[in-house]
């Protein structure tokens, strides 16, 4: 009952009655008065009350505290469920603008090398180019930069190869000829630029 031990029962019930008998052995130097008694009892029954009372609503309290955290608990897991599922739907949503419109772009890009400087760019990678072959691009970075804060959230294979071949982008527009680039540099390019040439079908 109210969780409390059957043996601590024993010993509330047991303890008045064992004063009742102490204090019923004849003692010369005591004196006898039954009201001393009755007062005594009811003052101890009125404590046993006050302790149970004390008892019930501290466990209430503990009952609706347990509660709360429950609640709470239920509440946080259910704003993380929300908010991985919106975060899923913004990167399917990423995902979806990269092949309906950056993929458009970075082809555009693609097509606008010359394939002379993928030819260029292979003898240079490999110590062939005997002649300096000049160079002046400018990439189109439109839809990329319009979405570029809202890619690099997401950890996905199709994003770090976009992001990855924008920085191609921007970092050949930096140089004035394919001998400045340096060897493995150059060779890194080549692989990457070819790879997403025939990636988007495209013959010259």
């Amino acid at each position: 009952m109210l969780g409390i031990k059957l043996k601590y029962w024993v010993v509330v019930l047991l303890v008045p009655i064992i004063i009742n008998v102490l204090v019923a052995i004849p003692n010369p130097l005591a004196i006898q008065v039954d009201s001393v008694w009755i007062g005594f009892f009811g003052n101890y029954a009125g404590g046993i009350v006050g302790a149970f009372v004390a008892l019930l609503i501290a466990r209430k309290q503990t009952e609706i505290a347990l509660e709360q955290l429950k609640d709470e608990k239920r509440n946080r897991d259910e704003e993380k469920m929300k908010q991985q599922q919106l975060e899923e739907k913004q990167r399917k949503d990423t995902i979806k603008i990269i092949h309906l419109f950056i993929y458009e772009e970075i082809k555009t890009n693609i097509e606008e090398l010359n394939p002379t400087f993928l030819t260029a760019l292979q003898e240079w990678s490999i110590g062939k180019l005997k002649n300096d072959h000049m160079i002046n691009f400018e990439f189109d970075f439109t839809i990329y930069n319009e979405n570029k804060y809202d890619l690099v959230r997401y950890d996905d294979p199709n994003i770090e190869e976009v992001v990855e071949v924008y920085r191609i982008f921007t970092m050949l527009e930096k140089y004035k000829k394919v001998n400045d680039i340096s060897i493995d540099l150059a060779s890194y390019f080549f692989d990457e630029l070819t790879r997403w040439k025939e990636s988007f079908n495209i013959k010259r």
